[in-house]
């Protein structure tokens, strides 16, 4: 049966998109790209002279129609526009952070319910093969009951290479520092691996540099999908070393994921000792163009969800939890007045 053909408007014209959703969405045979729509008109019209797309506009009620849309602009500048995507009735993929708060996230999923619309969240990681052979092994208590999740992210930033104006220099523009920004992955990453149900925050410390947090830390009880509670604890800093894995702590056993998209789930003894590297079936991934892979599997992702109306892997619904341990640990710690 021939896959449906999904046209593609996108909203952004950034890093992000350059980078990693135009070469993706390009290689697809089941999506084409309409047009990009940019305030900046001159970066999206070098873009799209450079993927062959016909339309650039600077205002969304200019655009033309299509049935998907991608939302790739700072998450504080998002309001108004979520509220023309539901008028316009399209399908949205929301690049990460995916809202500043459980209150914004509700709201965006009731109002995409109202508009019949399907939602997805960014969260290209639930993709990586480490990450769907790690939620397989919890899943099915393969290494028996889940003690504690320990996920650390981190490495000492000296320079952006960006000016003041970039948004995530802003708190109002980019909705917080290192825990919105890379926390997010970090944690969406540990609630899909384990099913997460639901968390406590037993302990949590934030540094700030003036209204943007450049390290955070959280500890307290994750309770995974059919198991009882076990120790969770976070941190990701951006002044820091720390290591860039995820620790699931069993019995008598560890597992190790990375967090970047090539890493090899590590089967380790309960003290740390590594055993094996586990590949999942179906053989081991080629060494190039993983990051690219994962984000032309969440899309696809994505259109299944949209022909289907089952949201899954991509599904915006599933981020709600990672939304709300971010907004407790910033409510905890806020930032300096």
């Amino acid at each position: 049966m021939d896959q449906p053909l999904f046209r593609v408007g996108i909203i952004g014209a950034g890093s992000v998109v350059e980078d990693y959703h135009l070469p993706v969405l390009n290689a697809l045979s089941q999506a084409r790209v309409m047009w990009l729509c940019d305030l900046n008109r001159q970066r999206a019209a070098r873009l799209a002279a450079a993927y062959r797309i016909k339309s650039v506009y600077q205002q969304l009620e200019q655009c033309s129609e299509v049935d998907v849309a991608l939302l790739a602009i700072p998450l504080g500048c998002r309001r108004p526009v979520w509220e023309r995507l539901f008028a316009r009735g399209w399908h949205v993929l929301c690049e990460k952070p995916f809202a500043a708060n459980v209150a914004e996230h509700d709201w965006i999923m009731e109002a995409g319910t109202a508009a019949r619309i399907q939602i997805g969240a960014g969260f290209m990681r639930r993709t990586y093969r480490g990450v769907a052979l790690a939620r397989r092994l919890v899943a099915q208590s393969l290494l028996g009951r889940l003690r504690g999740v320990w996920a650390s992210e981190g490495g000492r930033l000296r320079a952006t290479g960006r000016g003041s104006d970039w948004y995530q220099a802003s708190r109002s523009s980019a909705g917080g520092g290192v825990l919105m920004e890379s926390g997010c992955h970090l944690i969406d990453q540990v609630f899909s691996i384990c099913g997460a149900q639901d968390f406590t925050i037993e302990h949590s410390a934030i540094v700030y540099h003036e209204e943007l947090d450049y390290e955070a830390r959280a500890t307290g009880t994750l309770i995974p999908a059919g198991q009882p509670p076990c120790k969770l604890a976070v941190a990701v800093s951006r002044l820091n070393d720390y290591p860039n894995q995820v620790v699931l702590q069993f019995d008598h056993a560890q597992l190790r994921i990375g967090t970047a998209p090539d890493a090899p789930a590590q089967l380790c003894t309960g003290d740390g000792q590594t055993v094996a590297q586990l590949a999942a079936a179906g053989g081991a991934e080629p060494a190039t163009g993983r990051a690219y892979r994962a984000f032309s599997a969440h899309w696809c992702e994505f259109f299944r969800q949209c022909t289907s109306g089952i949201a899954a892997l991509a599904g915006a619904a599933s981020s709600r939890l990672t939304t709300a341990f971010i907004e407790s640990c910033y409510r905890l710690n806020p930032p300096p007045a």
